[in-house]
C-alpha cells in the first residue's frame, strides 16, 4: 500500500535526502504467497533502509486502527446505542 499512495501521491516525501536515499537503497522481493517484502539491493550492503521500513511499519498501523471496528467505549460516546 505505502508504493500504491507514494504513487497517487498520497505520501508526500517534499525535499527529504534520507527518505530518498532509502528509497534508492530498497528493492521490493515477492515470496511465493504473493507477499511483498522491502529488502536492501545487495544483501550484504550496508546501505540502510531502516527509515523507510518504519514509516511503512507506521503507516500499516494506522491504517489497521482506522478500520478496526469502533470500540464499546466510542458507541456509548457517540449516543448511538440502546439496551
Amino acid at each position: 500500500g505505502f508504493r500504491d499512495l507514494l504513487m497517487e501521491q498520497k505520501i508526500v516525501l517534499e525535499y527529504n535526502p534520507l527518505a530518498y536515499w532509502c528509497c534508492c537503497n530498497a528493492i521490493e522481493v515477492i515470496n511465493n504467497f504473493g507477499d511483498i517484502k522491502l529488502s536492501k539491493k545487495h544483501k550484504d550492503d550496508s546501505q540502510r533502509i531502516d527509515p523507510l521500513a518504519a514509516a511503512m511499519n507506521a503507516l500499516a498501523r494506522v491504517l489497521v486502527k482506522r478500520s478496526a471496528e469502533p470500540s464499546l467505549a466510542d458507541a456509548i460516546a457517540s449516543g448511538n446505542w440502546t439496551m
